[in-house]
């Protein structure tokens, strides 16, 4: 197998200063690879540029007002008051293809912020295509994205905001759930849960299968990893229908399992109706790392859209008063450590739903 060749662009946006561009090659690369580094230098080129505008916000050039990196900057600078201190890029050159008129250059791109008043890093990790052309210049490239742009972000940002602030009676339904059986105690590690996240936010785990759509299963493994054992209900356990089984069968390449352990609204469901896992319904206030953050995009209480799990818990001092932030991590778009209502801002009618974990089953 060809090796592929790992590179770092390192854009520090502290003090106004824009750091050195360097590009270092693997040990033992190919001397295919050895060939095609002036198109590494053209992407080094191009990162560095478009670092240099996320920096002061500035739309025009390489930067558009849908960049998903934008999005982000602009919620922590006007929503949440933390302004980007350093942003990085790092890569790695995953395939290389030509045409007649183009080289074809797919990375495996990170995303690397730091922000004003916390050391906790938010990561983003996309796969990202390059199309160069005869002359060396760059003709389309797919950086991620938005479907709205980061106007739009901040102010769905500042709606959700005050709805935290307000935290109205959470959701009536709090706590109303009516658990059926009592199931083997555990404790619940939250370390063993970070540790989890933090080693396969980016880097799936080829223990269990993976989904194209991978969020609640992703939230699963965590959880598991902090001491939830699975369960098969002993009679109707099947797979299709709601019931206290909560399991993935590692053992047959993950194609045995409960739909509860992959799929968004069933998980909901048996963290609220059964004490498979025991839970409850909660608010942003109540969160603790290895609890369960569900997003409704249509906010109808039905088919619910994404699974996240809070990775991360700091805390800011904020125009002289101390602020709790909850930080979350999930899959399908690998996104490590990011604010907990980010997913939600990209949708202005979104409902989060909060479920927290207890420490002990007994």
């Amino acid at each position: 197998m060809k090796k592929m060749l790992v590179f770092s662009l390192s854009v520090i946006l502290l003090f106004s200063i824009c750091g050195t561009v360097f590009a270092t090659e693997q040990k033992g690369a190919t001397q295919e690879s050895k060939v095609d580094l002036h198109l590494i230098k053209k992407i080094d080129s191009f990162l560095q540029q478009r670092g240099e505008q996320l920096k002061t916000m500035k739309i025009g050039g390489l930067l558009t007002k849908y960049d998903e990196a934008l999005g982000l900057i602009k919620l922590m600078k006007e929503v949440h008051s933390q302004g980007l201190v350093n942003y990085e890029t790092k890569y790695l050159v995953k395939k290389t293809e030509r045409t007649e008129s183009l080289a074809i250059v797919t990375i495996e791109l990170y995303q690397i912020f730091t922000w004003e008043g916390t050391d906790v890093v938010t990561e983003f990790k996309d796969d990202v295509t390059f199309s160069i052309d005869s002359s060396d210049e760059i003709s389309s490239i797919n950086i991620p994205q938005l479907s709205i742009d980061s106007d739009q972000i901040v102010s769905n940002g500042k709606r959700l905001k005050e709805e935290k602030e307000s935290e109205k009676s959470l959701l009536q339904e709090m706590n109303q759930s009516s658990p059926i059986q009592t199931l083997s105690s555990y404790t619940f590690n939250r370390g063993a849960v970070k540790n989890y996240v933090d080693t396969y936010w980016d880097n799936y785990n080829t223990t269990y299968y993976e989904y194209s759509n991978d969020c609640t299963n992703f939230a699963s493994q965590a959880i598991h990893a902090g001491g939830i054992p699975m369960y098969i209900h002993p009679v109707g356990g099947g797979a299709t229908d709601n019931n206290p089984s909560w399991y993935l069968n590692i053992y047959s390449n993950g194609l045995l399992r409960s739909v509860s352990w992959i799929n968004v609204d069933y998980l909901f469901d048996l963290m609220r109706n059964y004490n498979t896992i025991d839970a409850e319904a909660s608010n942003h206030a109540s969160m603790q790392i290895g609890d369960i953050i569900q997003y409704d995009r249509s906010s109808n209480g039905t088919g619910k859209d994404h699974t996240a799990i809070v990775s991360e818990i700091y805390y800011v001092v904020i125009n002289g008063v101390l602020d709790r932030r909850v930080s979350v991590s999930y899959h399908t778009t690998d996104r490590h450590n990011i604010p907990y209502d980010y997913y939600a801002t990209q949708n202005p009618t979104t409902t989060i739903y909060y479920t927290h974990i207890k420490d002990t089953q007994n």
